[in-house]
């Protein structure tokens, strides 16, 4: 199953009810500086793109570049949530593309939204990825983290699309890689299922005790939408 926006079978009508009955939110990944609060450790650094974002942790040993937004998610909740909460009561689904350069076997990668704002896997609610060199995980957390493997190896400079379907109500949460379904979490105390504050996306990359290799990672095209 893959994810398609202008399908022959979609007529216009039912995407603009599609539309109505979710919001859609975009987190801007092309202003580093404007939107985004960076931490860099030993020679960790970012860049901005015309519509990337880059991380690199350079090549001294112990190194890493972390990003959160400056703000949270604005625009999720209306009425009487609070505009700046992720609900996770509600269906949402996670779009973002990625990409890896130069393989480091020691160089972990994270993207998520989250509530902790720190570089490493997630202690507290959220859901993401976590990427060991160039093999992705699927990462979530309820009230416990959990990881899936999703089977899938990148290839440095090699673009790939993540979607991250999210049922609170099944529960469930699915991620699929360029279309296709590559891991499935339906262990409860691995799916988050309510509003969370202080909530925000974030991005980071860090290397080991060895450096001597410059690991990359570039992120663009991310949104998310929440059911209303």
């Amino acid at each position: 199953m893959g994810f398609k926006l202008w399908a022959s079978d979609v007529s216009f009508t039912a995407l603009l009810t599609m539309l109505r009955n979710n919001v859609l939110v975009q987190i801007p990944t092309n202003n580093l500086g404007g939107n985004w609060t960076a931490t860099a450790v030993g020679s960790g650094a970012g860049a901005g793109w015309l519509n990337a974002i880059q991380l690199a942790t350079g090549t001294t040993a112990s190194s890493s570049y972390y990003i959160q937004s400056a703000t949270g998610f604005q625009g999720l909740q209306f009425g009487s949530g609070n505009s700046v909460q992720i609900d996770y009561s509600k269906e949402m689904l996670i779009l973002y593309a990625i990409r890896r350069t130069t393989s480091e076997a020691q160089t972990t990668t994270w993207i998520s939204q989250r509530i902790d704002q720190a570089i490493g896997n997630l202690s507290d609610v959220g859901i993401g990825l976590v990427i060991a060199n160039f093999a992705i995980s699927g990462e979530s957390y309820g009230t416990s983290r959990a990881t899936v493997d999703l089977s899938t190896t990148m290839v440095t400079t090699q673009g790939y699309r993540i979607a991250i379907h999210h049922e609170p109500d099944v529960p469930r949460i699915r991620w699929y890689v360029d279309g296709v379904l590559a891991g499935t979490q339906t262990t409860a105390a691995n799916i988050p299922t309510a509003s969370a504050s202080a909530h925000r996306p974030a991005v980071g990359i860090q290397n080991g005790v060895t450096g001597g290799t410059s690991a990359i990672f570039v992120v663009s095209d991310w949104w998310v939408t929440q059911r209303q």
